[in-house]
């Protein structure tokens, strides 16, 4: 382990706990977040109906590109050289036009994935620390598969109270828009 990062580690729950009678931690698992909280799995839906109608265009153009090769290769030994080029010069837009496509549709889902996830994330950091200091805590860390938390003891372990209270908003959200 990093003695340096341990150290520092030490001098900030040593000032924290300094500065604070009883310290009050806890943590919250992002994963489990991510595939509990309803805002998250209605992203997820949005983003696949979004996504359908390109994928439908993918397999279309792709479909057509994978005909025309075929054709093309079936009757190559009947062409022309100057027919074998001009099919060739053919084949090779198709598959550019399907690369483009392919390529546009990933940039254009990034950018709705990204818009919706700081809808979600903003949302959700504002709920944190709104039940932060509701319930009095001094620090909540989040803990993530990478292990930025190597071991913490599951009695601070909010994730299960904080995606409760965040679905039960997300809710009643929902119910008001409708």
């Amino acid at each position: 382990m990093n003695t340096k990062f341990s150290t520092t580690i030490s001098l900030f729950l040593s000032t924290l706990t300094a500065c604070t009678p009883t310290p009050k931690l806890a943590y919250l698992n992002p994963a489990k977040i991510s595939q509990e909280y309803e805002a998250v799995l209605a992203e997820q839906r949005q983003l696949q109906a979004i996504a359908a109608p390109w994928q439908i265009q993918v397999d279309t153009l792709t479909a057509e590109f994978q005909r025309a090769a075929t054709r093309y290769q079936q009757e190559r030994g009947q062409l022309t050289p100057t027919q074998a080029a001009a099919r060739e010069q053919e084949l090779g837009a198709k598959q550019n036009q399907l690369a483009q496509y392919r390529e546009a549709t990933t940039q254009k889902l990034t950018a709705e994935r990204e818009k919706l996830d700081a809808v979600v994330m903003n949302d959700l950091n504002a709920f944190v620390k709104e039940y932060g200091k509701r319930e009095g805590y001094t620090l909540i860390l989040g803990a993530t598969s990478s292990g930025n938390i190597v071991y913490a003891d599951d009695a601070i372990d909010v994730t299960e109270a904080v995606v409760k209270e965040l679905n039960e908003r997300y809710r009643r959200k929902q119910a008001a828009t409708k």
